[in-house]
């Protein structure tokens, strides 16, 4: 009796679990994009704050470029200018800048994630970026904290700066296999990236609950 009882509790508990994954899911799901005028507008206000000079032409140069996995699983929006690379996070209302462009790529490729285990997707992207020396790095946004970090680097098997563009191939919420990759870049358009695997880097995983970077 007291097996079955048991048995009924663990069923509860899971049905419940998946309930509530369902219903945060299904809420972004309907949640409503904004669109790039509505952008725009918001943006505008943020650069005053930052103090962020942007012409009118570099304006015009702003997209959407939200995988639909990111905008299902977040209910938020990443805009980038393919202009200036630099790339903008809107949560919430609120816009987070993601990664360095200047002189480089910016975002090349986003992934949702959940390296801490809270289970509230993050995100993780690489980027590239670098005036004389072109770099690629990796970024993780924590979603609840509003904060941006970097991911550690558990090898002593990288020396220099990655230099290729790199892609993420997504195994788990807590794992990535990282492949460098030939970018093409469409009518030179940094939002039109298209991006093809060439050899495997390494691998992202959670160490204590954070994202680490092991080199093959």
């Amino acid at each position: 009796m007291k097996k079955i009882i048991l048995i009924l509790i663990t069923f509860s508990l899971l049905v419940n679990l998946l309930g509530c994954t369902n219903k945060s899911t299904e809420q972004f799901s309907e949640q409503k994009k904004q669109d790039i005028q509505e952008f725009k507008s918001i943006f505008s206000n943020f650069a005053k704050e930052e103090n962020i000079i942007m012409s009118s032409k570099e304006m015009d140069a702003f997209h959407d470029i939200t995988p639909e996995n990111v905008f299902k699983e977040t209910g938020c929006q990443i805009f980038k200018n393919g202009s200036t690379c630099e790339s903008y996070l809107l949560c919430e209302g609120n816009l987070y800048t993601l990664g360095i462009g200047f002189g480089g790529f910016g975002i090349v490729h986003i992934e949702t994630c959940d390296f801490d285990d809270d289970n509230k997707k993050d995100l993780i992207y690489t980027y590239s970026w670098g005036s004389g020396i072109h770099r690629s790095s990796f970024g993780y946004f924590d979603l609840s904290k509003k904060s941006e970090g970097e991911i550690d680097i558990d090898s002593a098997e990288l020396s220099g700066f990655i230099q290729e563009e790199l892609v993420l191939e997504k195994v788990s919420d807590t794992q990535f296999q990282v492949y460098k990759a030939n970018v093409t870049i469409e009518g030179g358009d940094f939002t039109k990236l298209s991006l093809k695997k060439d050899r495997l880097l390494g691998e992202i995983k959670a160490v204590e609950k954070k994202p680490v970077l092991f080199i093959k």
